[in-house]
Formats: structure tokens, sequence, C-alpha cells
């Protein structure tokens, strides 16, 4: 066993340090105090790190449904347990010889070149086209769509960089509209409904959201685990019932990064290299500490969920919740309204890659081609994985037998077996797909058979 681990750097990590610099935008008349909340951030940030700085127990209940179970993270818990024991390292009081982390409060990468959506007001026009704000259309009598309202995408983004100067974190206004990690559990205390009182998402807070930036700083991660390069945002395929076809959602929050765990192929590759999925765990380890008891909630089994934005195993196919109405309060918006703006809600653009020509804001905030959607399955929740080479994951087999039964509407329900895993083309036939053909399923859309 010791031969497979032979990549990893050092498990038990020296303390260092690194000193924050910047701050364009923190401090101004309307905000004078930026950058000292950002600073007691970061020490909600090692205080949540001291929670995990201790081996993993990898059979516990919160390792279960954030890390996934552990005969499906076996190849990378020594990775895992690397970059949790790493955080208590990033101390922001080093000398100038330290390494370097830029603070800003002036969303740079926001795309002033691009034209604003429709119906964008004067004040306005600083969230187009932002990791940090998004919109939310709606059709007008013409069929078109317009802004009717802007509410924040991501809390924060990171940016690598080569040299000393390892990374750039942009917060956004939202970070700031966030209780402080010990206000959330202040504010918690009075409520006795046991759903709200152990829902995770209650206590995130601004300790969490910086843990989460700082696992897409590339030195964070790849100085003490080399096969993980970058963690990313990442994203799933799962069956929309409403668009009765595969969509794409980020893995994102406690729903999503539970689902991740319990249903992607090669379980520990996805984990270890998903921000949200070591960001909650390092959280839900914290809040156990803080108030006696797991907070275990959101659920997600097997059995049918009314939660908005939940996932069940419908009959082996790994699907959302089917409520427009609960999708609608979630979302703020009118039921019929729903699905249209979920998935046109661009994914949270909390990482922003690193230098060069492909570390631009795009609309949608696509990352690149590295970072493609994780395929889920049921079936193989309690089979152990191999280990991918380098840094890429594990491409997934193609069925030898099939019928993917593909039109220019989508997949078929019946054949989402072979659609949901994105081994579905857009040739389909009896035997299944082109194998020339790159693709097709991953993103629900299959073209006519050829002629």
């Amino acid at each position: 066993m010791a031969a497979k681990y032979c990549s990893l750097a050092a498990t038990d990590v020296s303390a260092s340090a690194f000193y924050f610099w910047g701050w364009d935008g923190c401090n101004t008349d309307d905000h004078p105090d930026w950058s000292s909340v950002i600073e007691s951030a970061w020490g909600e940030l090692l205080e949540i790190g001291q929670s995990v700085s201790s081996d993993i127990d990898f059979t516990s209940d919160q390792a279960g449904d954030f890390l996934g179970s552990p005969d499906n993270n076996q190849d990378y818990q020594a990775e895992i347990n690397a970059i949790m024991k790493n955080i208590q390292t990033w101390h922001n009081d080093g000398t100038i010889l330290a390494w370097q982390l830029e603070a800003r409060c002036d969303d740079y990468l926001q795309r002033k070149d691009l034209a604003c959506p429709l119906g964008t007001q004067p004040g306005d026009v600083d969230k187009c086209n932002s990791r940090c704000w998004r919109a939310i259309t709606q059709k007008d009598s013409s069929g078109n769509d317009v802004v009717s309202s802007w509410v924040p995408r991501a809390a924060a983004y990171t940016s690598n960089h080569d040299g000393t100067a390892v990374a750039t974190i942009n917060f956004c206004p939202s970070f700031f509209a966030l209780g402080s990690c010990p206000d959330r559990i202040a504010s918690m205390k009075p409520i006795t409904g046991e759903r709200d009182r152990l829902l995770l998402r209650n206590y995130e807070c601004r300790g969490y959201v910086a843990l989460h930036e700082l696992f897409h700083i590339n030195r964070m991660v790849n100085n003490v685990a080399y096969r993980i390069k970058h963690v990313y945002d990442r994203k799933i395929q799962i069956w929309s019932p409403a668009f009765n076809r595969v969509v794409t959602v980020q893995a994102y929050g406690g729903e999503y990064t539970k689902t991740i765990a319990r249903w992607s192929k090669n379980t520990g590759w996805w984990v270890a290299t998903n921000a949200d999925n070591l960001a909650q765990y390092a959280l839900a380890m914290w809040v156990t500490g803080q108030i006696g008891e797991y907070p275990r909630y959101p659920i997600v089994s097997e059995q049918p969920t009314e939660e908005p934005f939940g996932t069940l195993d419908n009959a082996g196919i790994i699907s959302q919740t089917d409520d427009p109405v609960k999708l609608g309060e979630a979302l703020g918006v009118a039921p019929s309204d729903a699905y249209n703006v979920y998935l046109n809600d661009a994914f949270s653009c909390s990482d922003a890659g690193s230098d060069g020509p492909l570390n631009v804001t795009t609309p949608d905030c696509n990352d690149n081609v590295e970072n493609a959607a994780a395929a889920l399955s049921p079936e193989l929740v309690a089979i152990p994985t191999s280990t991918p080479s380098a840094s890429v994951p594990t491409s997934t087999p193609v069925p030898t037998d099939f019928n993917c039964n593909c039109g220019e509407s989508g997949c078929s329900a019946d054949s989402m077996p072979c659609c949901a895993d994105g081994s579905c083309t857009c040739h389909c036939g009896e035997s299944g797909c082109a194998a020339g053909d790159p693709s097709c399923c991953a993103n629900g859309s299959c073209a006519p058979l050829p002629t």
C-alpha cells in the first residue's frame, strides 16, 4: 500500500505563513473596514481548519456524506488528509519573504467590454458580466429575456499565479453580507426545530467561504498532494424531469456535494478536486464541535424528497426534484419561471483558474475543458475504484450494448442508464453510439441519425 502514495508530499506539514497585500476596492468611503472583515474571516478559516487537523475518520457520517464511502475514496484518502492538515499552515502573519496572497474587492475580472443584458438599469451596469452577480431574467411580451432583478453569484473568486504572489482572491459584496462564523453559531442557538437547527446551510459563514477559496489555490493543495494539480468547482450530470433530459449543475452546497460523494464513479478523485466537498466537510466538522451534534441535513438518499434542488435515485436514474413551486420559492421567482431561471443560472464562478488567455470571465463562467462534469451511477456506490493517472479523471467506459433512443429532443427516459454517464454520442443506433462522435448526452441533446 505504501507505494500507492509515493507521489504524496509529507503529510505532517511544517507550519508556514503568507501575507495579504493589495486591498484594491476594499477600503472605500462606502465600506472602510472590508479589509478587517477579510482578515477576521481568515481567522475563522484557521479555526475551522483546526477541527480537521487530525487524521480523518473516513467511517464517520460527515466523511461519508461529503468525501464518499471508504471503499470508493481509498485511493485518495492520503491526499484528502494532507490537504485538510495543510489549512493550518496558511497563517496570514508572514514576512515580506513569505508567499503573497492578493486580496481585492473591486471585481477586477468583470467583463466591462461585453454588453449588458436587455433591461439593465444604469445603476446596475457594474453587475453585468460579473462573477459576483447574475441577472434574473423574465420574458417580456415580445419573448425577449429582460432583466427583472440582480442576485449574488459568487461570494468570492480566486485566480492563481506563478511565483511568490501565489493567487488573488476577489471578495464580492455578498461575502460581506454573510455573518461571521461565531455569529452564525450564536444565531442558531434559539432554534428548536431539528431540521433548521441541523441544516448545514444555516451555518455557512465568511470563514467557510474563505476556506472554499483557499482550496482553489494551487500552491495550497499541490504542495502537499502532488497528484492534485488544481481543485475546481466541479459539475455533475443529472436528469431533469421538467426538461426530460440531462442537465449539468455545479456540485456546490450540501445537496450536490453529497450527491457527487454518493453517486460518482471514482469518488475519491472527484471529492478531492471539488472545493466545496472539502469545504462543506470541514464546516460540518467544525459545527459538530460547536453544537455537539452533526448538522446532517440535507439528507441525500434513495428515497423521494421534496427538497428544492433535491436529488434522488429514481429507479437507477439520479434525478432532480420535479417541483417548480418549491424551486421557485428557493430562487425567489414565479413557478412558471423557475426552471428557466435555474438552467440559465451560471455556475458560482468562484474558480477563476490561472493567469493566461483562458483566465477570462465568460458570460456563463464556464470552466475549461479539464473540468468535465461528473457522471453519476447508483450502481457503483460501493465498488472500489482505481487510481487515475496524473491529474485527469478516468474516462467513462462505453457500454458494449444499449439503445440510446436519441432524437432531436434529447434522450428518452428509458435510455438514461446510457445517457446519464455521458457515453452516449449523437449518432445512436441499436448497439450504441458511434465511437468517433465526441459529445451527445453530456449536455442532454442528441442529434438525429446520420443519413
